[in-house]
C-alpha cells in the first residue's frame, strides 16, 4: 500500500472496474470524473453547432433558401442515433466511469440508471391508449391556428353542418393519400375528397363524412403542406423517420369506416356524462362530441395497445428478476416481452388478411409502417389512410369541378412560382387529359394554342386568363358541352406604382372595392392598359412592390434583401398585418373584373 486509497479509487484505474465485480464487493460509486474527458467538450460543441445551422436555416427561409431543408434532411437521423449513442454509452460505460448522461447532469448510478428505466417504461404504458394524440401535437397547434385566423372567435363548426346552412357553397376540400393501393394501382398517389357528406376517391370508395369531423379538422388536414414537400420532393427513409419521431406532420390518419358499435356504446357513455355535468353551459354539445370522439379512438387502438403494454410489463418485470440474481427466470421474461414486440410490428405486414386487419387501427402501427415507408396493399383499404395536402397532385382544385362538369369555374392561384410560368395550371390541364375528361382553348381564337396564351400572362395587364373549356361526351354519340375557366394569377402587373396601403377595417370590408391609385391592371378585363399618375399615388407609403416579407418598413425595408411583393417565398412564416392587408387588397383588386363578367354573365339586365 503505496497509497491511503484504495487501487480501484485511483485515477485511470476507473477503467478496470468490472460491474460484476463491483456489484458482488458492494464497492461505491465513482465520484463522477471522466477519465476520457472527451464528452464534456464535444457535447457542447455538437450542441452549438447544430444550433447555429438551424438559427441559419430559420432566417434563410426569409429569403426562400433551402438550407433548413437540407438540414432538416441529414440532421433528423444523425440526432436520433446522436441520442441512442449517449444513452448506449452512458449505460455501458457507467459503470467504469461514472460520467454524466449530459454535460454535467445525471451521473451514473445504478439507482439512476433503474429509475430512468423504470420511469421510462411506466410513461410508455401510460401514454400508449392516449399515443395517438401525443404525436399530433403539432398538427394540433396548426389546427387552432387556423381557427382563430379563420373562425369566428376561433370556435370550429362541424363539417357536415356546412351542407345545411344556405348560405355556404358545397365544400369540396383536395387532398390525396400515399400509404394505400389496391392490388391493380400502379400509380403510388391518390386524390382524395372531402365534402360535408362523403369522402373518399374510387380507389378506397365512399364512406359518408363523420357527423364528429370538425371543419377546421378538414382544412388542416387538406392543407398540409410541409407534408407535401417533404413527401413529394424528399420521399425517402430519413425524412420518413424524421416525420414519424418527431411527429413533424400536419397530416392525419383518417378513419374511412364507421365507428364499431362498442366503441359507439362507450363514446355514447361519456357523452352523457359530459352533458350531466354542465347541462347548461356554453358550448356543452361541442365538448360532449369532442369526448364521444377521443374515446372512439381511444378504444379503436386498445386491443394494440393492450398488447404493447403487457410487452412493456414482461420487460420491466424481467429487470426486477435481474436485480434479485434470477438470472434464467430474467431471460425467460425478457424474451417474451421482447418478443411480443417484434411479433406483433412483424405481423402487420400482413394485415392485408382479414384475420390481421384489426392491427391496422392502432396509431403505433400506422406510426411504425409509414416511417419504413410501407404502402399498404389490399383489396380494402385500411380503417385509417393518411390524408394530406391534395398538392401532392394538383394544387388549384380545379380537378375536382372540371370532374363535375361545370359551366363556370373561377380560380385563385397564390403557389409559389414568381416567374408566372403557371405550372400549377399546366398540371392540372395534362391531368384532365389524361382522364379524358376535357380540353382547353383560348376564348378568343379557338385556333391558337392555349399555351401560347398562358405565355402571355406575365406581361398582360388583364388580371384574369379567360380560357375555353370543351367536355368529352359522356356516352357514346353524346355531345360535347362547353364552359369557362377565369384563372387569377398572384402578381403584379407591369409598370405598377400602387402605393402601401395600410391594415383592412371593418368600414372598407363591408364597402364596395376601389382599386388602388397606381395600379396598372385593367379594370374591366379586357387587356388594355389602364392610364394612371403617379402623382396619384401617396407620398408617404412607399410602393407596395418594393414591400419585402420581412418585419422591417419604410426607408429600411428598401435596403433589406429578400423577395418582394407579392412573392414571399412559401417558407415565411412570419408575415405581419400589413402584409395580409395588402395580399388581400391585391386579391380584391385582380377578382373584381372577373366578378363582373361572371354577373354580367348570369344577369345581362343587370337585375339579380
Amino acid at each position: 500500500p503505496f497509497h491511503s486509497a484504495l487501487w480501484f479509487d485511483d485515477g485511470h484505474n476507473y477503467l478496470y472496474r468490472n460491474a460484476t465485480w463491483v456489484a458482488q464487493h458492494h464497492i461505491a460509486s465513482p465520484s463522477g470524473i471522466d477519465p476520457g474527458g472527451d464528452t464534456q467538450y464535444t457535447t457542447p460543441m455538437f450542441l452549438v453547432f447544430n444550433l447555429l445551422i438551424f438559427a441559419a436555416g430559420l432566417i434563410g427561409l426569409l429569403w426562400g433558401l433551402s438550407l433548413l431543408r437540407w438540414y432538416l434532411t441529414l440532421a433528423g437521423p444523425i440526432w436520433a442515433a446522436f441520442l441512442v449513442a449517449l444513452v448506449a454509452q452512458w449505460q455501458i460505460f457507467g459503470p467504469l466511469t461514472g460520467q454524466a448522461l449530459f454535460p454535467n447532469l445525471l451521473y451514473y448510478s445504478y439507482s439512476s440508471s433503474s429509475w430512468i428505466f423504470h420511469v421510462c417504461v411506466i410513461a410508455a404504458v401510460i401514454t400508449l391508449p392516449i399515443y395517438d394524440l401525443l404525436i399530433k401535437l403539432i398538427h394540433s397547434y396548426y389546427r387552432r391556428s387556423l381557427q382563430l385566423a379563420y373562425f369566428c372567435d376561433g370556435e370550429d363548426i362541424e363539417f357536415p353542418a356546412a351542407a345545411d346552412s344556405p348560405y355556404c357553397p358545397n365544400l369540396l376540400l383536395g387532398a390525396c393519400i400515399n400509404d394505400f393501393r389496391r392490388p391493380e394501382d400502379k400509380e403510388l398517389l391518390s386524390d382524395f375528397t372531402l365534402s360535408p357528406l362523403f369522402m373518399g376517391c374510387p380507389r378506397t370508395g365512399f364512406f359518408r363524412t363523420d357527423r364528429r369531423m370538425r371543419l377546421g379538422y378538414a382544412i388542416s388536414v387538406s392543407g398540409a403542406a410541409p407534408d407535401t414537400l417533404m413527401l413529394t420532393k424528399f420521399d425517402v427513409l430519413p425524412i420518413r423517420f424524421l416525420l414519424s419521431v418527431f411527429s413533424l406532420r400536419l397530416g392525419d390518419f383518417v378513419r374511412l369506416a364507421p365507428d364499431g358499435k362498442i366503441a359507439k356504446q362507450i363514446g355514447t357513455t361519456f357523452r352523457r356524462l359530459e352533458e350531466r355535468a354542465a347541462p347548461s353551459a356554453a358550448g356543452n354539445e361541442v365538448r360532449a362530441a369532442t369526448a364521444q370522439f377521443l374515446v372512439q379512438r381511444v378504444w379503436d387502438g386498445a386491443p394494440v395497445a393492450s398488447i404493447f403494454i403487457a410487452c412493456h410489463l414482461l420487460v420491466m418485470l424481467g429487470r426486477g428478476l435481474d436485480d434479485v440474481g434470477s438470472c434464467g427466470a430474467y431471460h425467460v421474461i425478457l424474451q417474451m416481452g421482447l418478443s411480443g414486440f417484434v411479433a406483433v410490428l412483424l405481423l402487420s405486414f400482413f394485415a392485408f388478411a382479414p384475420q390481421l386487419r384489426w392491427l391496422m387501427r392502432s396509431p403505433l402501427i400506422l406510426q411504425f409502417q409509414m416511417m419504413f415507408m410501407h404502402r399498404h396493399q389490399a383489396i380494402r383499404p385500411p380503417p385509417y389512410v393518411y390524408v394530406s395536402d391534395g398538392g401532392l397532385i394538383e394544387c388549384l382544385g380545379v380537378l375536382l369541378l372540371l370532374r363535375r362538369r361545370m359551366p363556370l369555374i373561377i380560380c385563385s392561384d397564390a403557389c409559389e412560382d414568381m416567374n408566372v410560368t403557371l405550372r400549377a395550371l399546366l398540371d392540372t390541364i395534362h391531368l384532365a387529359r389524361a382522364e379524358k375528361l376535357c380540353s382547353f382553348f383560348d376564348v378568343r381564337d379557338p385556333r391558337r394554342d392555349v399555351q401560347l396564351s398562358m405565355a402571355e400572362v406575365r406581361h398582360s395587364r388583364c388580371p384574369y386568363l379567360h380560357l375555353g373549356i370543351r367536355y368529352e361526351p359522356t356516352e357514346a354519340g353524346g355531345e360535347a358541352m362547353e364552359g369557362e375557366l377565369l384563372y387569377i394569377r398572384m402578381r403584379l402587373a407591369p409598370d405598377d406604382a400602387a402605393p402601401e396601403r395600410g391594415l383592412l377595417e371593418k368600414a372598407e370590408l363591408m364597402g364596395k372595392p376601389i382599386p388602388p391609385h397606381g395600379s396598372t391592371f385593367d379594370s374591366n378585363g379586357n387587356g388594355g392598359a389602364r392610364r394612371h399618375d403617379a402623382s396619384d399615388a401617396s407620398d408617404a407609403m412607399p410602393p407596395r412592390r418594393e414591400m419585402n416579407g420581412l418585419w422591417c418598413s419604410g426607408p429600411c425595408a428598401r435596403r433589406c434583401p429578400g423577395r418582394r411583393f407579392p412573392d414571399f417565398g412559401t417558407g415565411n412564416q412570419f408575415l405581419q398585418p400589413r402584409h395580409f392587408a395588402n395580399l388581400c387588397a391585391l386579391g380584391a383588386e385582380m377578382t373584381l373584373p372577373a366578378v363582373k363578367y361572371i354577373a354580367q354573365k348570369i344577369c345581362p339586365n343587370g337585375t339579380p
